[in-house]
C-alpha cells in the first residue's frame, strides 16, 4: 500500500502480518551473496593457476603439445606470409594482434581444463573445433578483436 492514510480501525489484520504495525513492511537483512570479483587475492594465488596448467599439460601432453605445435607452425606462417610478401610494415601490428587473438586461440586448452575437471579425457579434434562453452559472446569477442586487428593492421599502411 503506497497511500498515506491508514486502514480503517475495523480492519483486522492477521496475526504476524509485517504490514500490521504502521502500513510499512519489515525490511529483513540483505541476503548475502558470493563475491564474484577477485579482488583480495593472496599473492601465491597466479602460481596455483600455473600449477594447474602443468598439470594440465603433463596429464595428457600429446594433445596440448600438438595444439601449442599448431598454434606456433600457424603464427609462423603469418610471419613467413609478411616477409616473403615484403609486407614488413606490418610486422610489429601483426605481432601485437596474436597478443589480442591469442585468448581466442587459447579456447582449446581451456575446453581441455574444464573436461579434466569434469573427469573427461578430451580429443585434439574437440580442443581444436570444439565449441566454445559461451558460443555468442564468443563469437562476439572473436568478431570484435577481428576488427580492432584489422583496424590494428591498416594504421600503419
Amino acid at each position: 500500500m503506497l497511500s498515506d492514510h491508514s486502514p480503517p480501525d475495523d480492519v483486522l489484520s492477521p496475526p504476524g502480518n509485517p504490514h500490521a504495525a504502521d502500513g510499512l513492511p519489515l525490511i529483513g537483512p540483505l541476503l548475502s551473496h558470493p563475491d564474484l570479483c577477485a579482488r583480495d587475492l593472496p599473492w601465491r594465488t597466479p602460481l596455483g593457476w600455473l600449477r594447474a596448467g602443468w598439470d594440465d599439460l603433463w596429464r595428457d601432453p600429446l594433445n596440448s603439445l600438438s595444439y601449442g605445435l599448431g598454434v606456433f607452425l600457424m603464427s609462423a606462417l603469418v610471419v613467413w606470409t609478411v616477409f616473403v610478401f615484403d609486407y614488413r610494415y606490418v610486422l610489429w601490428p601483426a605481432l601485437a594482434g596474436f597478443t589480442v587473438v591469442g585468448p581466442l586461440i587459447a579456447n582449446g586448452l581451456y575446453e581441455k581444463g574444464r573436461q579434466r575437471e569434469a573427469g573427461h579425457a578430451t580429443p585434439l579434434l574437440q580442443m581444436v573445433f570444439g565449441r566454445p562453452r559461451s558460443s555468442p559472446r564468443a563469437v562476439f569477442m572473436g568478431v570484435l578483436l577481428l576488427c580492432l586487428f584489422l583496424l590494428w593492421m591498416r594504421l600503419p599502411s
